[in-house]
């Protein structure tokens, strides 16, 4: 993406080129493999691949990952041994071009996208026919593509000017490469690639905004936009990720090129430089999170955890975050059972009495209210117990949590009996009985075939229903048959090994459910057996 640590004069030594690396090898490895898990998803399933909002997203995600498995390694290599991968002069260029390359594409493909909303949102009578979709959707995407794809091949491999190579610097170039080090290459990449791609991104999203909330406030105006809510917030939260890390970068850069407020000091240059990276390593975990509400434990407690057991200590050695870390663990466990649990009796609604969700006021009663009382129950309940002082925990950052024994409000034996009761087994024995029950009327309305149940038409929710009851049903019943019989002191001859395997194995609850959500989309589950054969 762009040229960092191309000079040591103002590398800050504070910052050392291991510490580089470390800070760039993590999150990498974490971007590639999610990137492989969302766009195995978006490709995979028929109606993400068919959305016009998800071409766009692909096509960036591709790049990414292009990016994340090519030029990002190779510059952690170069920070943890001082020199480049290949010292090679094609080697070079094509690390120089792919970084480059992808950096200009993904901010010009978002700021097309941004534009693209509008299109969507408000005027998509504009892509009804295929002539509309090849010249409002499919020819300015492919515009965009082939003039960066061409313009930085011609840049970097035609030999306009001669390049100095030296294998101790990034790339392999003194001095980077010549033509994009040219004054004037240097300010149309940054301006017509860059900054002007990134003002577009902000003052679509200032304007989709203003039209949203205008067409809240005209309730008579015909536009769905709320069949388009999912789509707006995948669009918001990666333009909350590119404003953050990019228009930093584009001041401080613009004040350099333009030889303007110099005296911004050249470890802000680094840094904006070095952190706009974190665009690509953020930019999958971020379209993961749009797909997948397990994000949070994914991406914070569960690491925590596996620092611990690599390490001994706690990551932050600090009550705060060992508070915090608490409160992830325990709210979210308990939200995803209890949230699933309301999931399994709202299948029956939506499945035999869909006529209960047809006004806006049984939708709000029945399917948003329940669920809006068990977000904030389980989020306010683990953070009174954990924060609000009822006792006095004892830190000690070489055990788990960072805390001896545990929270001591969460071992206390009443909040102890009542999580375990209230917010995981009762909700485990709901999603059984259910999902027995969903079964068991599944086939007797098969059996009656005069019965006019479509939930036929239902049989992928059903399937992908039953699939994640599986897998609660395999990692959480065994877990919960122990704990509660340790909790009220029965079957202790059950052993400590069998309790810790069983608490172990339940976080796979977390890191399967993607994984589940993501086979139960696959072309041969959604098509009928009937149809394969």
């Amino acid at each position: 993406m762009l040229n960092v640590n191309e000079s040591s004069s103002y590398s800050p030594t504070i910052f050392s080129p291991t510490v580089q690396a470390y800070l760039y090898l993590i999150p990498n490895i974490i971007a590639i493999f999610t990137s492989i898990f969302v766009l195995y998803h978006l490709l995979f399933e028929r109606t993400l691949r068919q959305a016009l909002n998800n071409h766009i997203i692909i096509i960036i995600l591709f790049t990414n990952f292009i990016s994340d498995f090519t030029s990002t390694p190779w510059l952690i290599y170069y920070n943890f041994t001082g020199i480049s991968l290949v010292p090679n002069p094609i080697f070079s260029l094509v690390w120089v071009y792919i970084d480059y390359a992808s950096y200009a594409l993904q901010t010009m493909l978002f700021a097309w996208a941004t534009i693209e909303r509008h299109i969507l949102v408000f005027h998509d009578q504009w892509l009804r026919t295929t002539t509309q979709r090849i010249f409002i959707h499919y020819l300015p995407t492919t515009t965009i593509f082939l003039y960066v794809t061409l313009y930085y091949l011609l840049l970097c491999f035609v030999p306009f000017c001669s390049n100095v190579y030296d294998y101790s610097q990034v790339y392999g170039l003194a001095d980077g490469h010549c033509e994009l080090e040219n004054v004037f290459f240097q300010r149309w990449c940054l301006i017509f690639d860059q900054t002007i791609p990134t003002m577009i991104i902000i003052i679509s999203h200032i304007g989709l905004l203003e039209r949203i909330f205008s067409a809240k406030r005209r309730a008579h105006q015909a536009i769905n936009w709320r069949k388009q809510r999912r789509m707006i917030i995948q669009l918001l939260s990666l333009s909350v990720l590119f404003f953050v890390l990019n228009v930093p970068y584009l001041f401080v850069k613009l004040a350099y090129t333009f030889e303007t407020f110099i005296n911004l000091g050249d470890e802000l240059l680094f840094y904006t430089e070095y952190f706009v990276y974190y665009i690509a390593f953020l930019l999958p975990l971020v379209c993961y999170a749009n797909h997948n509400g397990n994000f949070i434990s994914d991406f914070t407690s569960t690491p925590w955890l596996i620092y611990y057991n690599f390490t001994g200590t706690s990551l932050v050695p600090n009550p705060i975050f060992s508070l915090v870390w608490v409160y992830i663990d325990y709210a979210s466990y308990a939200l995803q059972t209890m949230l699933f649990a309301w999931a399994t009796i709202e299948r029956h609604i939506l499945v035999f009495h869909d006529q209960w969700l047809r006004t806006t006021t049984q939708r709000i009663f029945i399917h948003y209210l329940p669920t809006t009382i068990i977000f904030l129950y389980v989020t306010l309940y683990y953070l009174l117990l954990c924060f609000v002082r009822f006792c006095s925990n004892i830190y000690d950052y070489s055990q788990v949590y960072g805390l001896v024994d545990g929270h001591c409000e969460l071992e206390n034996v009443f909040f102890q009996r009542w999580c375990l009761i209230f917010d995981q087994t009762i909700p485990t024995m709901i999603i059984i009985i259910s999902n027995i029950g969903l079964l068991e009327r599944i086939f007797s309305a098969k059996r009656r075939a005069h019965q006019a149940i479509n939930w036929r038409k239902q049989r992928r929710m059903i399937i992908q229903l039953l699939s994640l009851s599986v897998l609660f049903f395999v990692l959480n019943v065994p877990y919960l048959f122990v704990k509660l019989a340790y909790t009220f002191e029965t079957f202790s001859n059950l052993g400590v090994e069998f309790s810790f395997y069983t608490e172990y194995f339940v976080y796979y609850i977390a890191f399967l459910l993607p994984l589940t959500r993501t086979i139960m989309v696959h072309p041969m589950i959604q098509t009928s057996p009937r149809r394969r054969i």
